[in-house]
């Protein structure tokens, strides 16, 4: 008998985001991939990559050099 997933509750996947946001902050003005910070990071979120690169480009200030915004 197969166990039922853990259910998960609207925004989870934000508030897990933010709760490591300043690590991914820090490894974006390093200079680190997008693809290698989620990979980091994927056991402790509870999203895809596809809405992982969404939180960063909404929530993260270093973003803006990432997807080209500085202003």
């Amino acid at each position: 008998m197969r166990s039922a997933p853990p259910k998960t509750y609207r925004g989870y996947g934000r508030v897990a985001y933010l709760a490591i946001r300043a690590d991914i902050e820090d490894k974006l003005a390093k200079g680190w991939h997008l693809t290698a910070i989620y990979a980091e990071h994927e056991h402790r979120l509870p999203i895809g990559y596809k809405q992982f690169a969404k939180y960063v480009q909404r929530y993260s200030e270093a973003s803006r050099y990432v997807w080209g915004q500085t202003s």
